[in-house]
């Protein structure tokens, strides 16, 4: 037999990384269009290991039973209430459009409607007439929606149970998986350790510093859509949960119209109570529990949050709301490791 010389050892092993790399890639081209929810697992599995571990060691090392009440719990807290918000939203996201359509059609259409408007308000909007079609236009994709919205109930549902038997096997064969990442790394140990443990900080900014504030701006929100008269709670409670995401302006994209529309029919006692809401209650996510949950932990920027979300959205659709900031999260953490080794010239 022929002896293999040291240069053909490393030539083979690279030749080895090839293959694996392209077939790794026809990998994710096949489950690319189950992606997301195999991400949102990970997201999930990755957020909920430290209540996870403790559990397991609860019940003396049994992760099998650990991850069935693992992925019960996260079932009943995260999918069941997730489905419902989104049902709740989609219902008065229709209503609303049917809405306007109806206001605007018993005004006598776009010109009638911008006639019947207050003078204040038709003065200081140059374009009247293009806000109120655009409006319309938004109003009727809305109404559209609904038939499309009952034929995903059953793709939305495929897509949780991929979800959530992912999340079991993740808990329940977690370990073995990072185990294996370990060992086919081409980094060196200290490098693919110190990527894994990055990538778990930043993953838990995204969740501590963003989601959850987000979630907080939105129920809160909410909640004061509800006190001071204003209708469609669910949709403008999620409308204002994405518009935290913006930078500078935030949740005001959605309160700041509605107070103002309120001033504007003469509210002022409701436009006044809603302004004061959102900016005492509301605002303390910002202010205070944003610090506080990301204490410890490294938040995702809110502007490359911002770009990743709509950025990724607009690249791969839906998914692109996960995918998105994982990405942008991958990227954050292979910088901070890149910037903390020396350099050749040192």
């Amino acid at each position: 037999m022929t002896a293999i010389t040291e240069r053909q050892v490393p030539e083979s092993r690279r030749a080895l990384q090839w293959v694996a790399l392209v077939l790794v890639m026809l990998s994710l081209w096949v489950v690319g269009p189950v992606l997301a929810a195999i991400v949102f697992a990970g997201f999930v599995v990755l957020v909920a290991n430290g209540p996870y571990e403790r559990l397991v060691v609860a019940l003396h090392g049994r992760r099998p039973l650990a991850a069935v009440i693992g992925t019960v719990v996260i079932t009943l807290a995260v999918f069941v209430p997730l489905a419902g918000a989104l049902y709740l939203a989609g219902v008065q996201s229709v209503s609303a459009g049917h809405r306007v359509v109806e206001v605007v059609a018993k005004a006598g259409g776009v010109n009638g409607f911008v006639a019947q408007l207050p003078p204040v308000v038709r003065d200081r909007i140059p374009d009247a007439r293009e806000v109120v079609s655009t409006l319309v236009g938004w109003a009727g994709r809305f109404v559209s929606w609904a038939p499309r919205a009952v034929g995903s109930i059953g793709w939305f549902i495929a897509e949780a149970l991929l979800a959530m038997v992912s999340i079991y096997y993740l808990f329940a064969e977690g370990p073995t998986f990072v185990g294996f990442l370990r060992r086919v790394s081409p980094l060196h140990q200290d490098q693919t350790e110190a990527l894994l443990s990055e990538f778990r900080n930043v993953a838990l900014g995204l969740f501590r510093g963003n989601i959850v504030v987000g979630l907080f701006h939105g129920v809160s929100a909410a909640i004061g859509y509800l006190i001071f008269g204003i209708g469609h709670v669910f949709l403008l409670g999620v409308f204002t949960m994405i518009a935290s995401f913006v930078p500078l302006v935030g949740t005001s994209l959605v309160w700041a119209p509605l107070v103002v529309g309120l001033f504007v029919s003469h509210h002022t006692a409701r436009a006044i109570g809603l302004l004061s809401w959102c900016v005492v209650i509301v605002g303390t996510g910002d202010n205070v529990i944003r610090p506080f949950v990301s204490r410890g932990h490294m938040a995702l920027p809110r502007l490359l949050l911002f770009l990743m979300l709509f950025g990724g959205l607009e690249a791969f659709g839906m998914k692109g709301l996960l995918l998105g900031p994982l990405i942008g999260s991958l990227a954050v953490t292979a910088l901070r490791l890149l910037s903390r080794q020396p350099s050749s010239t040192d």
